[in-house]
């Protein structure tokens, strides 16, 4: 791999960086904890993506956001993104746990929510900010143009939901164009993010086609120097576009 301290163009000053979630998928809390660590050692790096899957949406199992009260955050917040058969479900948890877990957005996949809705009322009602995923084949007419106006964010998955280590699917750049169109048809500052095959020789493309915001898991986690590729995204600053 090419050295990712001198990958991607430098943000210069007065320049909106991109945002680097890096992604927690595990079912291990020693690994959990050190990905953390690593994490809040970046004072630049604000937020992780924790990643809760249930073994019904994907043939996959984590750590719940119950087991996660039990970690240390530091400085970091976190977004958690719940793969699982009825998001609602999860959320009870996450409201359970919120004085141990530094939650900033609450994102939900929609392939088996069991009202959009509902969903986005009740985080928001927490104080979250709220957010929907939507997996590689999921249309964006999935979600209405109302239902866009009440969310923080909006997540694309550039794989197939469930597992770290796939390969950016090349359909997601239309989808995020459409995306980034809708949303300034209808006036509504929206972070876009891609979850999934984001690589430092990739991640341009998506920030000149509209993306705000990258989770990043097994590139920085399988990386001899993690550190290393942590501060290579932190330096990526955004397109001139402003935020949508």
């Amino acid at each position: 791999m090419n050295d990712p301290a001198s990958s991607g163009r430098p943000a210069r000053q007065g320049k909106r960086r991109l945002g680097l979630y890096p992604s927690v998928l595990t079912e291990s809390m020693k690994q959990a904890s050190y990905q953390l660590a690593v994490a809040d050692g970046h004072p630049d790096l604000r937020t992780v993506q924790l990643d809760i899957i249930d073994g019904y949406f994907a043939d996959n199992v984590t750590l719940t956001p119950a087991d996660f009260s039990d970690c240390s955050f530091g400085h970091l917040t976190a977004d958690i993104h719940l793969m699982v058969e009825e998001p609602l479900d999860y959320l009870g948890e996450c409201v359970v746990n919120r004085t141990a877990l530094p939650i900033r957005t609450v994102l939900g996949q929609i392939e088996k929510m069991s009202s959009i809705d509902d969903f986005i009322e009740a985080v928001s009602q927490q104080g979250w900010g709220a957010g929907l995923s939507l997996d590689l084949y999921t249309p964006l007419e999935e979600v209405s143009d109302d239902q866009l106006r009440e969310l923080t964010a909006l997540q694309l998955m550039g794989i197939e939901a469930g597992f770290q280590g796939q390969t950016l699917h090349p359909g997601v750049v239309y989808k995020i164009e459409q995306l980034a169109g809708r949303c300034r048809d209808c006036g509504h500052r929206l972070e876009i993010i891609i979850d999934g095959g984001v690589k430092l020789d990739n991640v341009e493309q998506l920030i000149d086609n509209g993306v705000h915001g990258v989770v990043v898991g097994s590139e920085i986690w399988q990386a001899n120097q993690p550190d290393q590729v942590i501060d290579a995204y932190l330096r990526l600053e955004l397109s001139d576009r402003p935020l949508i």
